[in-house]
């Protein structure tokens, strides 16, 4: 599966609350017969890192996505008409980071006390 990728300025602009930034932004996830309808910035939460929200309501579906630090992406969406929904979670890589670097220090640690 291909990374998902949203451009750092197209993301400045949808903060700012450009209707036709969170469009676009939308459109990766949203079939081309669907037209959207309107698309909100509902703002960010967390401490030191900040995850923004943005919610999109189309003529058959309504969406929400979640743009976190190191590249998380949530994107959840249901149909109106029918009970029936679907996610998109794409987890931060921070984690993997950072294990991977306390592995790599503990073993140049060992390796150097002998």
């Amino acid at each position: 599966m291909s990374k998902i990728k949203i451009q750092s300025t197209l993301l400045k602009k949808a903060v700012l609350g450009d209707k036709s930034a969170i469009k676009s932004m939308f459109q990766n996830f949203i079939s081309e017969d669907d037209t959207i309808i309107d698309s909100q910035y509902l703002g960010s939460y967390g401490f030191l890192f900040k995850t923004k929200s943005f919610v999109c309501i189309s003529d058959k579906k309504i969406a929400s996505m979640e743009y976190g630090p190191f590249g998380k992406i949530v994107y959840q969406d249901a149909f109106i008409e029918e009970v029936n929904s679907g996610v998109i979670y794409q987890p931060s890589v921070f984690l993997l980071y950072f294990v991977g670097l306390l592995l790599c220090i503990s073993i140049w640690g060992i390796l150097l006390l002998n």
